[in-house]
């Protein structure tokens, strides 16, 4: 019996875009975003607004347009701001095959956002 899954394709994350690759044999599109809108789709993604560690998570630092979505990291004053989104509550998919495209500019570390977390990330 083959297992067919949903593929989660979150459209360009910091890149240009390019064609979208057809989902590989087993698999169907179920849920995707190609930031062509001129604002973040609310039905889809939660942009956070609270403080977190030493920096404050804003929607300020999120921009979506031209197929792009762009997160900026800032600081004003003496704060840390940055963004920082979820589809939590809007999708949240068990498993299945997951594809992005993603361009980091000055980056020194990353986080790896899909992994699983028992009970949440607190946020």
């Amino acid at each position: 019996m083959m297992l067919r899954a949903g593929l989660f394709a979150a459209g360009a994350l910091f890149s240009t875009m390019a064609a979208v690759a057809a989902p590989p044999a087993g698999y169907q599109l179920v849920w995707q975003d190609d930031f062509k809108a001129p604002a973040l789709d609310a039905r889809k993604w939660l942009a956070y607004d609270k403080l977190r560690d030493s920096a404050r998570l804003t929607p300020a630092a999120i921009a979506v347009g031209g197929g792009n979505l762009r997160i900026s990291t800032y600081t004003a004053n003496g704060v840390h701001y940055t963004g920082f989104l979820t589809t939590s509550g809007r999708y949240q998919p068990r498993f299945g095959y997951f594809e992005a495209r993603i361009r980091f500019k000055n980056v020194f570390t990353i986080s790896q956002g899909s992994r699983s977390y028992v009970g949440g990330m607190g946020c």
